[in-house]
């Protein structure tokens, strides 16, 4: 049998072996495409969007709107973006790279474990199939894709490597008997905890942990155990890092629980009901198949009854349990009680009191590092038992195969429902039906793409009638239904439902704003004014193109000097918004400027070179100041590519805008009549707007 001494020194088999295996089982996930708060977070963040490596450019995309938020994680987004823009594939090989790393450092770290003065030497010999066996259960485990796999939850990803990186630091800088090794891993320990902590912020329950790991293998705990002192200052520990916490997730430590406004439950029965998750989420652990997973988990809220449902305490009672038994074999089962606390402990922050959603399974990659330990011990223990009984020993030899196989399989299978958006949400709506979430995704993410409208407003519609998480998903849904009538201008449905989105969330500004515009295609002038005031306080705002909109309303009540005040606002805060340009031509045009007009919209023709609306208004004004040379240059232009219809919809636009006078349309058309006839062209009466 080979000695505890060759295991140990041979870590980079391990590290092969490891790397290989990930690879293997996520070969099929390079490809898969972004999901859900991928978009949010990588795709429509225009902060990472670098296209250079200096500080301004790195600054910007580590911070949030001026604030420090998981400004690592952003970063390696950044990067990832320098070098691959949207190509999945490289973001892909970075998650797959953490996974190898942190499983790695797991590994060494379950090495360093079997030095300390609780274990060593109970396990001679042992050490390295045992850490590798539960490292690769770990690793190979399907619950860990939604980390691994969904490319966003790199934050939960990284935290973990760097927390059991600055684990593995701490145990070696106490087992080292040389003053500068033990003072430099220290200092690594403390850099790796604060790059967890600046990945995502759960990391910083690290020091909690490592008071586990000084309670359990280097025998404080013997010390301790008579000293009523260490439950007092442990106590006060656990309320301080628990303090540090909610300011990293909330940034104000007195408004913690503000969240729960937001959310369809109250602070007890998220409790209550996060112990039903908790025991959920060690069922998925130990029985990982593919079927049992899913970004969604629907969980009917627990009440302070604790019998609605009735699982609620059996779920407490399991938890309180396994805690007890923990500490009650702290002395004789050091890994199984460093397990189970281990686990519970580190599900602190996003499985207690602050306002999160109820469940995600990426929330199991840090709790369930040592989940596996000491069911790796007990495999050994049975290998040993029954090694002179060939067909039990065969049976365990297979089972324990199998089981890593098993593993490896799930994870495989598992990463196919991420190939693509659609697959994607429809393995949401298999598994969990109820939630409105998923038909909002699914209608916005695949069937709008498709151009299969009347899919989408049924799934848009679906949503509403599903479970909300909170109401910004509410809100959501009915402005995507209120904007799907919108574009298909049946105005009337549109105000219904911009109206009850506004009533969900009457700060939604976008939805403000949209509303506005359809009251201005209804031509209710007055009614768009009042929906917009709340969203323009100065001329000095940022919002421009609520100003560019405020001056459309002024120029439809034939005020053209306020309305330019507006239109060169909104110009400041976005000088190459082409609409402001042209709506700026109309204004001039109004005060009789033919020449300011012209060039305004000579700046807009310049962009969108085939709109019939703006060609005609350069032939207008080009009527109008004389000058019919310019005026048949394009009219020329004009009548080249549009077609009739194409008219009859340029000169809708002009009548139910209703910014050109009525004398000047009738000039217009006359104009285009006498121009077809020496194009030689059929007489359209339909063009003339006055009938004629």
């Amino acid at each position: 049998m080979p000695s505890s001494t060759d295991n140990f020194s041979n870590p980079w088999a391990g590290f092969l072996l490891l790397a290989t295996l990930i690879v293997v089982i996520y070969s099929n996930s390079f490809n898969s495409s972004w999901h859900f708060d991928d978009l949010g977070n990588i795709v429509q963040k225009s902060e990472i969007h670098i296209n250079n490596l200096s500080f301004p450019a790195l600054k910007n995309a580590a911070t949030h709107r001026g604030h420090v938020n998981r400004p690592l994680s952003r970063l390696s987004f950044a990067f990832n973006w320098y070098f691959h823009n949207g190509d999945v594939v490289g973001y892909h090989v970075v998650n797959t790279l953490i996974h190898v790393l942190t499983a790695f450092f797991l590994f060494l770290t379950i090495i360093n474990f079997f030095r300390t003065p609780g274990l060593r030497g109970l396990y001679e010999g042992d050490e390295y199939f045992i850490a590798l066996l539960a490292t690769v259960l770990w690793a190979a485990n399907p619950i860990q894709t939604q980390a691994v796999t969904y490319i966003v939850q790199r934050m939960a990803s990284m935290a973990a490597m760097f927390y059991i990186l600055a684990m593995l630091c701490y145990v070696k800088a106490r087992l080292s008997r040389h003053f500068l090794t033990t003072a430099m891993l220290s200092s690594a320990c403390a850099i790796f905890f604060i790059l967890g902590v600046a990945s995502k912020e759960n990391a910083v329950l690290l020091p909690l942990s490592l008071l586990l790991v000084e309670l359990i293998f280097f025998k404080a705990i013997r010390r301790w155990v008579s000293n009523r002192k260490v439950f007092f200052w442990g106590g006060i520990a656990a309320i301080f890092v628990m303090f540090l916490a909610a300011v990293f997730l909330t940034k104000d430590i007195f408004s913690i629980l503000d969240g729960y406004s937001k959310r369809p439950f109250t602070l007890s029965e998220r409790v209550l009901t996060e112990s039903r998750i908790l025991v959920f989420y060690l069922t998925q652990l130990f029985y990982p198949v593919p079927t049992r997973l899913c970004l969604e988990h629907y969980f009917p809220l627990s009440t302070s009854s604790l019998l609605s449902p009735w699982t609620t305490l059996p779920a407490i009672g399991l938890i309180l349990a396994l805690i007890a038994l923990a500490v009650f074999k702290i002395r004789q089962w050091l890994f199984f009680s460093f397990a189970v606390l281990f686990f519970f402990l580190n599900h602190l922050i996003e499985s207690t009191i602050i306002p999160l959603e109820l469940v995600f399974e990426h929330r199991n990659y840090l709790p369930s590092l040592f989940l596996f330990v000491p069911v790796a011990i007990g495999l050994k223990r049975l290998i040993y038992f029954y090694q002179d009984k060939k067909m039990m020993y065969a049976i365990i030899i297979g089972f324990t195969i199998l089981l890593v196989i098993g593993f490896g399989m799930g994870t495989y299978v598992r990463n196919m429902a991420y190939k693509t958006d659609k697959l994607f949400w429809e393995d949401v709506k298999t598994k969990t039906p109820q939630f409105g979430r998923l038909y909002h995704n699914l209608a916005f993410v695949y069937y709008k793409m498709e151009g299969n409208d009347e899919k989408e407003l049924a799934l848009y519609k679906k949503a509403l009638e599903g479970k909300i998480h909170r109401k910004k998903e509410e809100c959501s849904s009915l402005y995507n239904i209120a904007e799907f009538y919108r574009k298909r201008k049946n105005w009337a449905k549109a105000e219904e439902y911009y109206l009850k989105t506004l009533a969900v969330r009457p700060g939604y500004e976008k939805a403000r704003y949209n509303y506005a515009v359809t009251l201005v295609a209804k031509g209710e002038i007055d009614q768009a004014a009042i929906v917009l005031a709340p969203l323009i306080r100065e001329l000095d705002d940022d919002n421009g193109l609520a100003l560019n909109l405020q001056g459309e309303i002024l120029l439809k009540r034939q005020r053209p000097e306020k309305a330019l005040l507006y239109f060169r606002a909104s110009l400041r805060n976005a000088p190459r918004y082409a609409r402001t340009q042209f709506h700026v031509g109309k204004a001039f045009y109004s005060l009789q400027d033919y020449d300011k007009a012209e060039m305004f919209f000579g700046e807009f023709y310049s962009h969108n070179p085939r709109i019939i609306n703006v060609l005609l208004w350069l032939v207008s004004t080009n009527l109008q100041a004389g000058d019919t040379d310019d005026a048949k240059k394009y009219t020329n232009v004009l009548l080249q590519f549009a077609n009739e219809e194409g008219f009859r919809r340029g000169f809708a636009l002009l009548s139910e805008n209703g910014d050109m006078p009525v004398g000047d349309q009738k000039k217009l058309c006359n104009w285009f009549h006498q121009r077809m006839k020496e194009f030689m062209l059929t007489e359209h009466a339909t063009l003339c707007l006055s009938g004629k």
